[in-house]
């Protein structure tokens, strides 16, 4: 397979984004009527009270290899206590304009359990500034969308019940 040329939207847009990131997540419910959507409602409440942390890693050491790979890392924290964790490999495509996502989640409250990606992609935008992701775990699919400008990274997770807002402030430390 060769590699994409070095300058693809796919490796511009991990090497911008190398390095330690840190937000807090702001959840939405989907607007709905009757006892789903209060439901949806009061779990947004509750989830935003709780002020969920999330810091996240992205290594493109790998963009040099043959199939060219970025690792990335994800934790979400409740009061300093890790309650998921996300690892993944961004297998870049031919042409640079994107990759197919493997990897899985897990949850330290449940030893032995991980949630494998099924049919996960991301596609970057043609100036390297913006991806979006398509994910299935867990037979549950998600889209997230991202913009970057080097020192943040604004995220938006899309679910079916909810929506999520991140921004993701640069780590110098």
């Amino acid at each position: 397979m060769p590699a994409p040329a070095d300058g693809s939207p796919a490796a511009v847009y991990y090497r911008r984004n190398a390095g330690r990131w840190r937000g807090q997540l702001r959840i939405a419910a989907a607007p709905g009527a009757g006892p789903g959507g209060a439901l949806r409602r009061v779990a947004s409440a509750l989830l935003n009270g709780l002020g969920l942390q999330l810091e996240t890693t992205v290594d493109p050491a790998g963009l040099g290899a043959s199939p060219p790979v970025v690792r990335h890392e994800t934790k979400v924290r409740f009061g300093g206590v890790v309650v998921l964790e996300t690892v993944e490999w961004f297998w870049l495509d031919d042409d640079g304009a994107g990759a197919e996502i493997r990897g899985h989640q897990r949850s330290p409250f449940l030893p032995g359990v991980r949630w494998a990606y099924a049919a996960s992609r991301v596609w970057v935008d043609p100036a390297g500034d913006g991806a979006t992701y398509q994910f299935t775990a867990a037979g549950v699919g998600w889209t997230q969308r991202a913009r970057c400008d080097g020192e943040a990274v604004d995220l938006t997770i899309q679910t079916r019940g909810a929506t999520a807002a991140l921004r993701l402030e640069r780590r110098r430390s």
